[in-house]
């Protein structure tokens, strides 16, 4: 594949292995693990992250993986020999040639550039574009009717012009999640009274921000049907695939779907809403 490569997911574990799938060699694999971890214990699951690989002119790899929390910056710590965690930064440290932090208006990026042999235009980070017949429609095509069947029972047909976009406000996405995704509400609510306590743990509103931008780009999902449907379809894929290419037709599929609700909802591709 060629580079510059970037992928939308959500900080979730059950992401982390679908875009391991995606990149070629251990260091690779490693840094990306423990940074997108890191994002899930320090900033959040399901927060909405970036993942680029570029080559940088040195010939070596970059890695850099962007989350909404401009405020929640990575700390290398010394960890005990019977620490449970505490390792990940360590590890990137390890394997990578150098590794910072660079903010922005809207958030944050973590990199690490890693040595490579070869040219920029060889490295062996990626895995290749996947044909045609190894579509992720083709892949997927005997589990769509029951996941499909699945997916209908829990969002209700509705017509998306006449549940408006809400602005980017917790009680006001709320109240459209209602009518197109009352399944989701318990979810909402717990991830809101989390975002809560920790901006005032922080004496931020940044949780709050991220918690509802994150939401908002949810609603913009579930406001149309056949998306949200294809959108578990790919998810619940991404928890099974085995062949790599597929993983990576799953990844792109997903993140072009986040990013077109992202836009919809009135997001930046760097976070924050767009004025």
């Amino acid at each position: 594949m060629r580079l510059p490569f970037a992928v939308d997911v959500l900080a979730l574990p059950k992401e982390v292995p679908v875009v391991r799938r995606i990149l070629v060699g251990d260091d690779l694999r490693l840094c990306v693990s423990e940074l997108l971890t890191n994002v899930i214990r320090h900033v959040g699951e399901g927060t909405p992250v970036t993942v680029r690989v570029t080559a940088a002119r040195s010939g070596s790899l970059r890695l850099a993986v962007t989350d909404p929390d401009p405020r929640v910056w990575p700390v290398l710590r010394e960890v005990t020999d019977g620490a449970e965690s505490g390792r990940g930064l360590g590890l990137v440290e390890a394997v990578a040639v150098r590794w910072g932090v660079e903010q922005g208006p809207y958030g944050k990026t973590v990199w690490c550039e890693l040595r490579s042999g070869g040219s920029p235009e060889r490295l062996p980070c990626l895995l290749d574009d996947p044909d045609e017949g190894t579509s992720v429609g083709a892949w997927a095509h005997e589990r769509r009717s029951r996941r499909r069947e699945r997916s209908s029972m829990s969002q209700p047909a509705h017509n998306p012009a006449a549940v408006p976009q809400p602005p980017v406000q917790a009680e006001a996405i709320r109240s459209v999640l209602a009518q197109v995704a009352p399944h989701l509400l318990p979810q909402f609510d717990q991830d809101r009274a989390a975002a809560t306590a920790r901006a005032r743990a922080e004496t931020s509103s940044t949780p709050l921000r991220v918690f509802a931008e994150a939401w908002a780009v949810e609603v913009a999902i579930a406001r149309h049907p056949e998306t949200a449907a294809r959108l578990h379809e790919l998810e619940a894929a991404a928890e099974e695939v085995a062949d790599p290419p597929a993983a990576l037709g799953i990844a792109a599929e997903i993140s072009g779907i986040r990013r077109a609700a992202a836009a919809e909802a009135g997001l930046g591709r760097g976070g924050g809403v767009d004025r």
